[in-house]
């Protein structure tokens, strides 16, 4: 629950909370921008926020209710060094942000989300230049790393965020985080070139983009980049979009992105090659019937290239659907969206041990459902809830159905309550070692303002796992896991720009068949706002 900026990891990988599929075969692993038709319209409503015009389409109503409804879920969301197995299905071959199972509060420009928090602009200058610095030293003892052994880790994250006006109508803007990692006596994880113990990383949303305002037409050009040290994976979006608003009511938006993967030193989970281009075309249309309500039509079409075309199944992946946005109210909104998802691929032949590879192509529906309301200022919620199909590392994709809901409330002065449900239910491809994957969670976290320098925080998160062998090849291959986590949190103020944390957590695993596992980590930190 620090909020320290290590990049997220999808720990299922070292706990064997897969199938055997991911183990044995290659896969079209690569980001899932544009092939995620709920991602993909999120993308393209943020880089319509840039436009003024359009800001308040991208708002956040929950507004300050963010930040602790985040913190609220930070026990259960993966990080490089934490145990937690939540980690979305449906995003298996997601690489380019942080995993998270709570749909709503992603950002793609910015890496400022899922509990990074970005610094204040403390620095204006007279020729238009905004921006704020933060550096967050953190040390920790995990008792789960060398075997059980335990290992010391030292992070440095140095974070920025800022614009330059160029002109009226231009401006460049620039975010993200360098982290430096060093874990003592580390043989196992995948962190670069150069070193096991030393890991230098890019937080996923770390970018530099330019805007520029043309009358009616308004015009991003960006670069995202991310370093995933645990993944050995590096990943780049480059891409342009406009917005053209081609009546009072009426505008459109269209976006080109080249997405390139890069395994760093090529044992990508043991081989599965994620070296691949996604070249994206992505487009949005809105018609504002009033104030309050507008309808409209989005879809995206890519193109997957991978660069072993031996071991990887190319692909040709489209989405195309309608949507209707309804702002109830200032402070409450409403989205739904609806459409038909088609990918094909080339369906290489790979065979493992005499077994071949996945051949199946995608013709599905997709719909998709979120819902956020502030209601007070002491008690926010939202919900979210969709179906729809996503690359998969172990087959051509998955089809998965997702509900998440979280609620926040300050019941008591100085107090904060908080929880936060999901349920996923994944369906891979119909390759021989498909497998459906079942999990759902719980996590709850109650915060308190002790002093007006000192606060406390205790959380507790529950996950279960199920996953059903559905392929010719796995029988009735099936496991169960359970996982909790303990967390409790100090914080104190030595001044307005530093900030101190110590922080504590214990993890109980069960898997069936397996013998009980049970890890701590013991944090402690420095925020230092420049």
């Amino acid at each position: 629950m620090l909020p320290y900026s290590h990049l997220r990891r999808i720990t299922v990988l070292t706990l064997g909370v897969v199938s055997t599929s991911v183990l044995l075969f290659t896969a079209p692993a690569q980001a899932q921008l544009g092939v995620s038709p709920s991602q993909n319209a999120a993308f393209l409503n943020e880089l319509r926020a840039r436009d003024p015009k359009f800001a308040e389409e991208n708002r956040d109503v929950l507004g300050d209710a963010r930040a602790p409804l985040e913190a609220g879920r930070a026990l259960s969301r993966p990080d490089v060094f934490s145990l937690s197995t939540a980690t979305p299905r449906r995003l298996n071959a997601d690489i380019t942000g942080f995993t998270s199972q709570y749909q709503l509060g992603r950002s793609y420009l910015t890496p400022w989300y899922d509990g990074v928090q970005a610094p204040d602009n403390t620095l204006q200058t007279a020729s238009g230049l905004s921006a704020g610095l933060a550096l967050e030293q953190g040390f920790e003892y995990n008792s789960a790393f060398k075997n059980g052994a335990g290992a010391l880790i030292i992070s440095t994250d140095l974070l920025f965020d800022g614009s330059y006006k160029l002109a009226e109508n231009q401006r460049l803007t620039f975010s993200g985080g360098l982290g430096f990692n060093w874990l003592s006596g580390n043989d196992h994880i995948d962190w670069s070139y150069f070193s096991d113990e030393f890991g230098v990383t890019l937080l996923p949303g770390t970018s530099i983009a330019y805007d520029a305002q043309f009358g009616p037409v308004s015009l991003t050009v960006y670069d995202r980049v991310s370093q995933r040290p645990y993944f050995g994976v590096l990943q780049n979006d480059l891409g342009i979009a406009g917005t053209w608003q081609i009546a009072p009511q009426l505008s459109w938006t269209l976006n080109y992105t080249h997405s390139t993967t890069h395994d760093i030193d090529g044992n990508y989970l043991g081989g599965v090659p994620v070296d691949a281009d996604l070249d994206t075309f992505s487009s949005l249309l809105s018609y504002d019937v009033s104030p309050a309500v507008s309808i409209g039509l989005e879809g995206a079409l890519s193109w997957l290239d991978h660069q072993n075309d031996e071991n990887g199944n190319d692909g040709k992946l489209s989405s195309l659907g309608s949507f209707a946005t309804w702002k109830i109210n200032p402070d409450t909104r409403l989205r739904l969206a609806a459409g038909y998802q088609h990918q094909e691929f080339d369906n290489t032949v790979v065979f493992f041990a005499a077994v071949p590879y996945d051949r199946s192509d995608l013709n599905a529906p997709y719909y998709s459902l979120s819902f956020s309301q502030r209601l007070s200022d002491r008690l926010s919620h939202e919900l979210a809830a969709g179906y729809e199909s996503n690359l998969d590392f172990g087959a051509n994709f998955n089809s998965s159905h997702y509900l998440n809901y979280g609620i926040t409330a300050r019941p008591w002065k100085g107090g904060r309550v908080t929880a936060s449900t999901f349920l996923e239910i994944s369906d891979q491809s119909d390759s021989v070692l498909a497998t459906r994957f079942t999990s759902y969670g719980l996590d709850l976290h109650v915060a308190q303002q002790i002093t007006t320098r000192l606060s406390a925080s205790a959380g507790y998160s529950y996950a279960r796992f199920d996953t059903d062998g559905k392929g010719p090849a796995n029988g009735t291959n099936s496991f169960e896991f359970d996982q909790h986590i303990l967390g409790l949190n100090l914080g104190y103020a030595l001044s307005a720009k530093t900030q101190l944390k110590l922080g504590y957590q214990a993890f109980l695993i069960h898997q069936n068949g397996f013998a009980d596992q049970d890890h701590h980590r013991v944090m402690a930190g420095v925020r230092v706002q420049f």
